[in-house]
């Protein structure tokens, strides 16, 4: 990851695996829940759960999955790089959006659409 000509360097702090190589090994998953909403009615305007890929999948996803944080040492989920599970289908999505509030302000929307038009595809999916 390129910032101001340096590179910065992520070091993963989960394990691919715990007790790997073991009888009880266990995969690690991680999801997050984003809840976003409008600040002056507190209304909710897309809630949406999403499975960042598991390291041992860094062949697959590449760098496409962190980008740097508002912090020089932290990192994020770069989500909208990596919307769909890449050794899956086309069906199958790495975020699911559980709420996406249709009548929101324009100005909302114009920011969300990555939430609307993911909304949209799963919705004609469900049917």
């Amino acid at each position: 990851m390129l910032v101001k000509g340096k590179s910065r360097a992520y070091k993963p702090q989960l394990p691919t695996y715990y007790n790997k190589g073991k009888l009880n090994q266990k995969i690690c998953l991680t999801y997050f829940i984003t809840i976003l909403y409008d600040s002056d009615t507190l209304d909710t305007l897309v809630m949406c759960i999403s499975s960042m890929p598991n390291g041992e999948l860094e062949p697959i996803y590449k760098t496409d999955v962190l980008s740097a944080g508002k912090n020089l040492d932290k990192t994020r989920f770069r989500f909208t790089n990596t919307p769909k599970f890449r050794l899956l289908g086309d069906n199958d999505f790495r975020v699911k959006v559980v709420v996406y509030k249709e009548d929101m302000d324009e100005e909302y929307k114009k920011k969300l659409n990555f939430f609307q038009d993911l909304h949209s595809k799963q919705s004609l999916n469900d049917n």
